[in-house]
């Protein structure tokens, strides 16, 4: 399993929105567990209903608030897991306009 961590040291920078891209894309080929503070926000990122959790969305990606066993990519939407991530990726400013 490959751990990759998408954070911020300021909050409503987009790392959630990059976060749900990021395994939204990977879950096309591998499966993914997506780990969020809120799964809630991310599936909304992605354009799903949130009804129950964990968010199981597609055959390759699962949301959840826990990591989830036996994926091949763990993506996490939070400053927490800094060191428990293979790859870290730092959003510094706000990434709205950039995805627009």
């Amino acid at each position: 399993m490959i751990a990759i961590n998408v954070y911020s040291p300021k909050g409503g920078v987009g790392t959630t929105t990059i976060a749900s891209m990021l395994a939204l894309d990977i879950s096309q080929h591998h499966y993914v567990g997506l780990v969020s503070r809120d799964p809630d926000a991310s599936c909304a990122a992605l354009g799903f209903p949130s009804s129950a959790a964990p968010y199981k969305l597609n055959h390759g990606l699962t949301v959840s608030d826990n990591i989830i066993p036996d994926v091949d990519f763990t993506i996490m939407d939070s400053r927490a897991h800094v060191f428990a991530a293979d790859f870290n990726i730092l959003v510094v400013q706000n990434t709205y306009m950039c995805l627009r």
